[in-house]
């Protein structure tokens, strides 16, 4: 690692948009402004999560915002290299694994190019069918039509971000609306292979890593103001490049090795006690059966019986 900083967006209204600091959509604009592209996980109109490629800004907002599944790369790969054989340059983000595959491709093709590799801090990747299941959940159960889903909503801060259902209606939050991210964050649909991630380790692949910077309120408590600081990490000298062409729109603070600390730098993330519990669960009942043991939405429904079966003893009596 060449350096690290934390990292905010000079633009507020950006860093409110962003699931952080609003580092990549920097990026973004420094990539599109020299004329190159950029590729990053957006949803499809199923809902679905899938990278894509984006020659404007307009094109790049889609690829804003932590997605907790793991994106279809179908012949993504093959699109950078033809960006990079064409004189392009290229800003591609994406987990570690995806980061070293897009490498290791390119590697064999022989294409270098101008490539900026950015790989998000990885907790792990969740299940595609679970969220397509959860997709079908909400619309079935809920009567929820989903366009759009931010899983870090920060209208009540960056501390307390939640996750957000965007309907034609607006906006929905809840219990049934953050199942998936309970599930996730609990580490029962995590794809086994994360559980023993080679990426996990000190040494990168990538020019980049950005995340949350989780802590800063103890080491900068001036820059914590709840719009949400990132964590970037400096591994190349493309990185380095990177960094100081985004100087003019991001308050760049240096960081020292004890100034930060993040587990999927130098480990994988292990599985939840009861995964096993979860997925015979799943296979028995499917995902309604899941939301209602493993996650708040049950547990509010089993709350909100006993009260009433409590009020309809008392009424009897």
């Amino acid at each position: 690692m060449k350096a690290a900083f934390a990292a905010r967006n000079r633009d507020a209204v950006v860093r409110q948009h962003s699931t952080s600091g609003g580092v990549f959509t920097a990026l973004c604009r420094m990539t599109i402004d020299m004329g190159g592209v950029v590729y990053g996980a957006r949803y499809e109109s199923d809902m679905s999560v899938r990278h894509g490629r984006a020659e404007t800004m307009d094109d790049c907002a889609a690829f804003v915002g932590s997605k907790y599944v793991q994106s279809d790369m179908s012949g993504c790969v093959l699109s950078v290299a033809d960006d990079l054989r064409s004189g392009r340059t290229v800003l591609f983000s994406g987990t570690p694994c995806q980061v070293a595959a897009l490498r290791s491709f390119l590697g064999m093709k022989g294409e270098t190019g101008s490539l900026i590799a950015v790989e998000v801090m990885c907790f792990g990747v969740g299940s595609p069918g679970l969220w397509a299941d959860h997709m079908r959940w909400l619309e079935s159960c809920e009567g929820i039509s989903v366009i759009d889903f931010r899983f870090r909503e920060k209208s009540n801060g960056w501390h307390q971000s939640c996750a957000v259902a965007l309907t034609p209606a607006g906006e929905v939050v809840g219990h049934a609306v953050s199942a998936f991210t309970e599930m996730f964050t609990h580490r029962y649909i995590l794809r086994p292979c994360c559980h023993v991630c080679p990426w996990a380790r000190p040494e990168r692949g990538a020019d980049l890593t950005i995340g949350d910077y989780w802590g800063v309120e103890k080491v900068h408590p001036e820059l914590d103001d709840d719009l949400g600081v990132s964590l970037v990490l400096v591994h190349t000298q493309t990185g380095e490049f990177a960094i100081s062409a985004i100087s003019d729109t991001v308050e760049l603070t240096p960081l020292g090795p004890s100034d930060f600390y993040a587990p999927n730098l130098v480990r994988p993330t292990p599985p939840a006690p009861d995964r096993r519990a979860f997925w015979t669960t799943y296979r028995s009942g499917g995902y309604r059966a899941v939301a209602r043991r493993f996650t708040s939405y049950g547990f509010v429904r089993r709350y909100a019986r006993r009260i009433r079966r409590a009020l309809r003893r008392l009424q009897g009596g």
